[in-house]
């Protein structure tokens, strides 16, 4: 059981961490943020000045690895396109919101689903024929099966 842990923990560090590669990818795709922050009016120094601020002059494999230090810390610096505001800030202030929405969503679904449906899906995918004495496939002993029984007996408790 401990190993079965450590190997999930290390699979979820892989996703997170290709998750973190993806967005930096994306987000250097998009074009370049500082002309989006200062507009077609800016000079070439003001371009250059901020280029040196945001740490966009140097290169790719070193944003990288600063954006990765950056995440690791929880600091994903000031939002691009709502200036002045931090990520983490934004991201804090629709949470309530996301999380209503969410909880909506999971009672209409859970509201949708009735026990009997749930025990026809779990009897259609049992592949395991039981004898008459039992009441659920879990309770097989392989020596036990029996071949005659069809598959729409094959959960007691719903009688499906």
């Amino acid at each position: 059981m401990t190993q079965y842990i450590i190997r999930r923990l290390l699979q979820s560090c892989l996703v997170i961490l290709g998750v973190v590669t993806a967005v930096f990818i994306i987000t250097n795709m998009t074009g370049d943020p500082v002309a989006l922050m200062l507009g077609e009016a800016s000079g070439a120094e003001d371009i250059e000045r901020l280029r040196e601020q945001l740490g966009l002059n140097e290169p790719l494999y070193v944003q990288y690895f600063n954006f990765l230090a950056d995440a690791a810390r929880g600091d994903f610096q000031d939002s691009l396109r709502f200036g002045g505001f931090s990520s983490m800030e934004i991201v804090l202030d629709r949470y309530p919101r996301t999380i209503a929405l969410a909880s909506v969503a999971l009672f209409i679904s859970a509201g949708s689903v009735s026990p009997r449906n749930i025990c026809k899906i779990s009897c259609n995918s049992c592949l395991i024929l039981l004898p008459e004495a039992s009441t659920s496939c879990t309770a097989m002993a392989p020596d036990s099966l029996i071949k005659a029984r069809s598959r729409s007996s094959c959960c007691m408790r719903c009688r499906y």
